[in-house]
């Protein structure tokens, strides 16, 4: 089985959720200074909003595809939408939405760590990848899409046989 590398196509810089990771432990570092008697933060001190939220995903190989799974907790399939263009570039769009209750406008929250937000990820898909025949399903939050191989990348590996003299 020979190994493809799929090259990231990066709309959002690399760097962001580090960032935010960052931002986040310096702003509650920040909260701890001002933290009343019971522990809790005031609501005086506003909670920065999440820099960004990029759906965690997997991809590996096997003799017949490449298979790409993506973690899109909170999301419906009406959330998300793949397309593959003229240059091969598959790119997964979607939003996760706050859910909010009516009377939720004048909730204080005591600890947010759930982002939220628009995400998009790209990748260029090798030219062993049949674009025609690429599959997904959504189940459970998570997506799965199936991209197949053509048949000349399927057939091209096999084992040479070494002579002994």
């Amino acid at each position: 089985m020979s190994r493809y590398l799929l090259q990231r196509r990066n709309l959002t810089p690399p760097f962001m959720s580090g960032l935010a990771r960052e931002v986040d432990q310096l702003q509650d570092s920040v909260q701890r200074m001002f933290e009343g008697p019971l522990g809790f933060p005031p609501a005086s001190v506003p909670r920065l909003q999440a820099l960004a939220w990029v759906p965690p995903l997997e991809i590996h190989e096997t003799e017949q595809n490449i298979i790409m799974t993506v973690e899109l907790p909170g999301l419906e399939r009406e959330d998300v939408t793949i397309e593959i263009d003229d240059d091969d570039v598959f790119t997964l769009r979607g939003e996760k939405r706050a859910e909010y209750l009516e009377g939720d406008e004048k909730k204080e929250f005591l600890l947010e760590e759930r982002s939220y937000g628009s995400f998009e990820r790209s990748f260029s898909l090798p030219p062993t990848v049949n674009v025609d025949k690429v599959v997904a399903h959504f189940e459970k939050g998570v997506l799965t899409v199936m991209l197949p191989k053509t048949e000349s990348a399927k057939a091209r590996g096999r084992e040479i046989d070494i002579e002994v003299k």
